[in-house]
């Protein structure tokens, strides 16, 4: 295939995937066909471009038709792996999107409300966090998860400025929509005094807790610290936090 033809062929995929993404199957259907078009317009170009210029005996037209068929077969087989392998993708990121919402949703019920339920949600997500593990014990971190609350922001939302007051810690909990290559982030930024601009001076990821400085007892921020890009053209993600208070985490 030239260049032009490859583009178009991965143009019409990245749609077709993107309509899966979004549960639109008839949208998703129709651009995998034009991207099977293309491909078969191709070898029969291909084809047609190989013929000899004398009459083709019929043994020859016998062949050329099955290796027709078999090209067309190859492209059918093509065309199912790449779907099996999207559906299985959306399969995964549909269990992990339950998980969260359910979190979410445990996150949203009012502190003095929250059952053993909503409390064990809460506790996996807040449990394995390295920090709380070295300055809480077990029935310390049921209790922020009593008391923790939630909070949502898009890609590059300011989650805090440097010289901000130093209020309150975050633990990220993932994105939505949900992505095959990003479940959430924020980036730490710096001054760069050979560019004279500011720059991602380190990424702090999924399930990671960030803004730890308030809860060691710091007055105001050092960093700005803002959400992540996504990394995607196409879609704007919202990142989803467990939110700690500085006076819950003092009262604990």
């Amino acid at each position: 295939f030239s260049g032009g033809q490859k583009a178009q062929i991965r143009c019409y995929d990245n749609i077709a995937y993107l309509y899966l993404k979004q549960g639109k199957d008839m949208l998703f259907g129709t651009y995998l066909d034009k991207s099977a078009q293309v491909k078969n317009e191709m070898l029969r170009f291909e084809a047609e471009s190989r013929k000899p210029s004398r009459a083709l005996s019929t043994s020859e037209e016998h062949e050329q038709r099955l290796n027709q068929k078999r090209e067309e077969e190859e492209i059918a087989k093509s065309r199912r792996r790449q779907e099996d392998a999207v559906r299985q993708c959306i399969e995964r990121l549909n269990v992990e999107n339950e998980g969260l919402v359910e979190l979410i949703e445990a996150l949203k019920v009012p502190m003095n409300k929250r059952d053993d339920s909503d409390i064990y949600k809460i506790f996996c997500a807040l449990d394995p966090v390295e920090y709380l593990q070295k300055r809480t014990n077990e029935h310390q971190r049921r209790e922020l998860c009593r008391l923790a609350q939630y909070e949502s922001h898009i890609e590059a939302f300011a989650m805090c400025e440097q010289g901000d007051a130093a209020d309150r810690a975050w633990i990220i909990l993932g994105c939505t929509p949900f992505l095959q290559d990003y479940k959430g982030s924020v980036d730490v930024m710096r001054w760069d005094e050979e560019s004279q601009s500011e720059v991602v001076g380190s990424v702090v990821h999924y399930g990671k807790l960030f803004g730890e400085d308030s809860l060691d007892g710091a007055a105001t921020r050092k960093d700005r610290v803002v959400v992540s890009d996504d990394g995607h053209d196409d879609v704007i993600t919202t990142n989803h936090f467990l939110t700690i208070l500085r006076t819950d985490f003092e009262e604990v």
